[in-house]
């Protein structure tokens, strides 16, 4: 979980040095980065290349002719408006090409350091969380993932999804709402989300070398929210990198 957010530092170091700071900045936030894309879009694959895509969308801001402001600039926030939206593009690109035979296609990447069982389980909590999410609006998934894995404060909620808070906490109820009610009837309604306006094409990563992070699975916190059953969380180990280095010299 999240708890709350002084980005100062991270200001003063992109000031005083752009790749060092971007580097602190990607320590900082890849793993909420990488959490909310994973429960977007239930894939651990596409968690990935998504966490990549939303920093070297950032760094590519960062060094244009026209950047975001430092003495304004909530990074967090900023981060993970940048990773929405691209999902949200991502999803309205395939939803014009037709469905996958499967809706799991890319099942999460195993882990190793637990019994087979135990992985199994997971990967069906996983994905079965991620079908649920994806009957929701787009606004009311990415409300819920914000509150109820990251645990972000409602005013941060309602920045990143452009809106008031009032609108922010409606949002996160609907969404619980909805979520609960197919975990009491079984039911999972086809999804409802609806394209945002002024999609942008998706711009594949740059190949980087590799930094290992650790990853826990916010799986107990978010089923207690949906079904109040509570279950164990676990750690994994995934790949990600920051593009700074690559983007300066491109």
């Amino acid at each position: 979980m999240s708890g709350p957010d002084d980005p100062s530092h991270l200001i003063t170091a992109l000031g005083d040095d752009l790749d060092h700071g971007f580097t602190a900045l990607y320590d900082a936030y890849r793993t909420p980065v990488f959490t909310t894309a994973l429960r977007a879009t239930g894939s651990w694959t596409d968690a990935e290349d998504f966490t990549a895509e939303t920093f070297l969308r950032a760094y590519r801001s960062l060094i244009s002719d026209n950047p975001p402001p430092l003495d304004t600039l909530r990074p967090r926030a900023w981060l993970l408006t940048i990773l929405l939206n691209t999902v949200r593009n991502d999803r309205r690109t395939k939803a014009r090409k037709p469905p996958p035979t499967d809706i799991d296609n890319t099942p999460e990447r195993p882990d190793t350091t637990q019994d087979p069982a135990r992985a199994a389980e997971l990967h069906e909590t996983n994905r079965d969380l991620a079908t649920r999410l994806a009957t929701l609006t787009a606004k009311q998934r990415d409300a819920v993932i914000l509150r109820h894995v990251l645990d972000l404060p409602i005013e941060e909620i309602a920045v990143i999804l452009d809106c008031a808070e009032g609108t922010a906490k409606s949002h996160i109820s609907r969404g619980l709402t909805a979520l609960r009610k197919q975990a009491t009837t079984g039911d999972t309604p086809p999804a409802t989300a609806t394209p945002d306006p002024a999609p942008t094409p998706r711009t594949p990563p740059q190949p980087k070398p590799a930094v290992t992070d650790t990853y826990t699975h916010p799986t107990a916190a978010f089923t207690t929210a949906v079904t109040s059953t509570p279950t164990t969380s676990t750690t994994s180990t995934h790949t990600i990198s920051s593009p700074a280095s690559e983007v300066r010299h491109a």
